[in-house]
């Protein structure tokens, strides 16, 4: 199976429909609450260290793609809008 959402596989994970591939961060509650554990015990925890925009090299979206791909790397103060 595969979600389109991280709280769908985290849910489906819990009820006991397999395993979810899945940041601690969004599986915090199930984790908790014992809904969910982490298969593998006593390797490092993975630190969340960013996201990555993909967006196709040609394409009609591409030029709408990198339009918005910089924007997001401009600094807060200098986003017009």
């Amino acid at each position: 199976m595969s979600f389109d959402r991280s709280f769908l596989a985290v849910d489906a994970a819990a009820n006991g429909l397999g395993v979810a591939l899945e940041s601690n961060t969004l599986a915090w509650r199930e984790l908790e609450n014992g809904r969910l554990v982490r298969p593998f015990e006593g390797c490092r925890d993975n630190r969340y260290t960013g996201h990555y925009l993909a967006y196709p090299k040609a394409g009609s979206q591409r030029r709408l793609a990198k339009l918005f791909a910089d924007w997001l790397t401009q600094r807060p103060e200098d986003r017009s809008q």
